[in-house]
């Protein structure tokens, strides 16, 4: 594509340069400068050993993966998927195999940071209510029951934290560390004032 002088207007078709590449920029030489792109489709969990070897695929491939997390018997592996875009109300979870992957239902169709029990009977994650607040959820998974709205707190990225009787949930609101009984309408309690995360 030719740019007049003045850049009001261009001419010729567009040719690609670099099919993969993002965040483009040119230099007044005419030097384009690219991050090499990964192509999303192609994304994979991997299982890797102590000294970085590969040791396989695992699930299928997503467009999106975040915060994974795998369960205590290490055969499944929680993780947010943004699947339409980087955008909070496309995130959702899901349950990845060896050889499956299966989405979790989730009741307002948004989940983030998943966390297993000591059990592995229950997911906590963050997620969205539909009134559009940011909550932290727990999710059997062994049956379809709605997720349970634990507490409504302030946006954070970091991910809960049960405790090792699997009774409670520690997370971060307000920037401070909280905890509250994996049970709806527990009262949260404020463990740490300013908490770094």
């Amino acid at each position: 594509i030719g740019v007049s002088p003045d850049l009001s207007s261009v001419s010729g078709d567009p040719v690609p340069v670099f099919p993969d590449g993002t965040v483009p920029s040119v230099s007044s030489d005419g030097l384009l400068v690219s991050l090499a792109g990964v192509k999303q489709e192609d994304r994979r969990l991997v299982w890797v050993d102590r000294t970085g070897q590969l040791q396989g695929m695992f699930g299928k491939p997503q467009i999106y993966f975040r915060s994974p997390s795998v369960s205590p018997d290490g055969r499944t592996v929680a993780v947010g998927n943004m699947s339409a875009g980087f955008s909070r109300e496309v995130t959702s979870l899901w349950l990845h195999q060896q050889t499956t992957s299966q989405p979790v239902p989730l009741a307002a169709g948004s989940g983030d940071a998943p966390s297993w029990s000591p059990s592995g009977e229950y997911l906590a994650y963050n997620g969205v209510t539909p009134d559009r607040t940011f909550a932290l959820f727990v999710k059997s998974t062994t049956n379809t029951n709605e997720p349970r709205l634990i507490a409504k707190k302030l946006f954070s990225n970091s991910t809960p934290s049960w405790t090792p009787d699997g009774r409670s949930l520690i997370y971060v609101s307000e920037d401070d560390l909280w905890i509250v009984a994996a049970d709806v309408g527990a009262t949260p309690h404020r463990l740490l004032e300013k908490a770094s995360h």
